[in-house]
């Protein structure tokens, strides 16, 4: 795995693609892979991951995030935020992963 190296980014939309892209390149997968309507399995907290760290490190709006995900409700996005939230708080190896993943990104 190769370290993507960090860069200034100044619009939200250039944000979210470089989080995103990191982030298939993270898990070798495609966008495609990654955005994809799914309900269960590694895809899922792939995309739990994402919307973590959009809101937190990338300071993205629901909205935002939303538009990312091809329009889902902002309601599930919010959910989707607060479940990865509070397992993160109990479970160290997804706290783990967590840090992995912002350490690949550079943020």
């Amino acid at each position: 795995m190769t370290k993507i190296k960090p860069r200034v980014i100044i619009r939200k939309k250039d944000r979210i693609e470089y989080i995103l892209s990191g982030l298939c390149r993270y898990y070798d997968i495609t966008m495609d892979e990654l955005i994809r309507k799914t309900g269960h399995g590694k895809n899922c907290m792939r995309k739990r991951y994402a919307v973590k760290i959009l809101r937190d490190e990338a300071d993205c709006s629901l909205k935002d995030i939303k538009f990312a995900y091809g329009n889902k409700d902002e309601a599930t996005i919010y959910f989707i935020y607060q479940r990865i939230t509070d397992d993160m708080t109990v479970d160290k190896t997804m706290r783990q992963e967590y840090n992995n993943i912002l350490n690949f990104l550079g943020i």
